[in-house]
């Protein structure tokens, strides 16, 4: 006659329970995940454009004579970071919707307008494109959602030690 044998955890949890938690952590992407990747991206994208820095890492095209000397004028630096008001950059957004694998950053409404224009050099507007994504962004993001899942992965695993 066979024994029985029986698995536990250290805390006496089933492991089949853990491992299904595991499996959880490791597979789904949360929203929250792709809310923090969208706001840490939002935090790179201020950032750089502050620096008068683009997407891919190079230097804005410089601001027309007439409008540097009107910065300067009215005590605003000659840096292209695109801060007359601040307003334009304080409307970035995050968005993840519920039921997707999606998440945007993005301006909207009439700020939206204004940062269209600068990104994709609308009308006597060069282009400075500063609301986009590099390669290196995008290994952040991944990089980013990968670190809470596993952090999640490792909240499990000390949750049945």
């Amino acid at each position: 006659m066979a024994d029985n044998i029986s698995f536990k955890t250290p805390s006496g949890g089933n492991p089949v329970n853990v491992i299904t938690a595991l499996k959880t952590a490791l597979v789904n992407v949360s929203r929250e995940d792709r809310l923090y990747a969208a706001e840490r991206q939002k935090s790179r994208i201020i950032a750089r454009t502050g620096r008068g820095i683009d997407f891919d890492g190079r230097a804005f095209k410089e601001y027309s004579p007439a409008y540097e000397k009107k910065r300067t004028k009215s005590g605003r630096n000659s840096t292209v970071d695109l801060t007359w008001s601040g307003r334009m950059l304080q409307a970035l957004v995050t968005r993840a919707d519920p039921g997707t694998t999606d998440f945007t950053v993005g301006i909207y409404g009439e700020e939206g307008e204004r940062a269209a224009a600068h990104n994709s050099g609308e009308g006597h507007m060069p282009e400075r494109r500063f609301v986009d994504a590099s390669v290196s962004d995008i290994n952040a993001m991944a990089k980013d959602i990968t670190e809470r899942m596993l952090s999640r992965a490792n909240q499990t695993l000390l949750n049945a030690a």
